[in-house]
């Protein structure tokens, strides 16, 4: 075996306890889900395919909750540290093992559930496995919990569908919910994900002085290619979504007037 590839699989080794036990914790937190929502009639009554959807979006949503105020903190405190991407901190990995339980989840519901996720979502899944896998190398650990904020919108666009799904058809709420979705999304996934992006690609995977590993290099190249891409399709389809919910809001709303 590879030096390089037998130190990242020790490393990893030695992680492995932790990230354990918080892919228990997401899985316990979709049973919990399932348990606590059955006490509701509206929940009862959707389809197999949409309950495990808002099973998984209840998980989606104590991941946000999760991560994204000690990512902030984690990035705040490390802010001087952007360019010792081959240093280990503890805030860091500690963030590593929480994303890595949750998108192992993720990646297991797209498989099982292929035909509602379909290959888009799968393949989100597995680059941030990739993502985070690399980051306990360590390699570039600071803008990997970096990518963790771009989850601020999941709560909001995972609410909208929620309370579609539950047939509430209140204008104000769902107008919060809409623009807060929409605006967050671009805000925090396509205009600052992709000056990350930019500064990431531009400093390490396209500088030839940079010792990476060619494979490595390559593989996360991809990773975040297909991210960012999946980004702006995604941007899409949630403003045709939210434009079509807000359409049926308005039509209630001028009925009951």
């Amino acid at each position: 075996m590879h030096p390089e590839v037998e130190l990242f699989v020790e490393r990893v080794q030695g992680h492995a306890p932790v990230i354990v036990l918080w892919i228990l914790f997401f899985f316990l937190t979709e049973h919990v889900a399932q348990l606590i929502s059955r006490h509701f009639p509206r929940y009862n009554e959707l389809r197999e395919h949409d309950k495990v959807g808002w099973d998984g979006r209840v998980v989606s949503i104590v991941h946000t909750v999760i991560v994204c105020p000690l990512a902030l903190a984690a990035i705040y405190t490390h802010a001087s540290d952007r360019h010792h991407v081959f240093e280990s901190f503890a805030d860091a990995e500690r963030l590593c093992h929480i994303a890595l339980g949750y998108f192992f989840w993720d990646a297991y519901v797209c498989i099982t559930d292929f035909k509602t996720h379909g290959i888009a979502f799968l393949l989100h899944a597995l680059s941030c496995l990739a993502v985070y896998l690399f980051a306990l190398r360590p390699l570039m650990q600071i803008h990997a919990i970096s990518y963790l904020m771009f989850e601020l919108s999941s709560p909001f666009i995972a609410l909208t569908w929620m309370v579609h799904k539950m047939r509430v058809r209140i204008y104000v709420l769902s107008a919060f919910l809409v623009g807060s979705s929409i605006a967050l999304f671009f805000i925090v996934r396509l205009v600052l994900g992709n000056i990350l992006m930019y500064e990431i690609w531009m400093d390490y995977f396209l500088n030839p002085d940079f010792p990476m590993p060619m494979p490595v290099r390559v593989l996360l190249l991809l990773g975040s290619g297909s991210l960012t891409l999946l980004n702006v399709v995604w941007f899409i389809k949630i403003v045709e979504f939210m434009k079509r919910q807000m359409e049926k809001v308005q039509k209630k709303k001028v009925r009951a007037e």
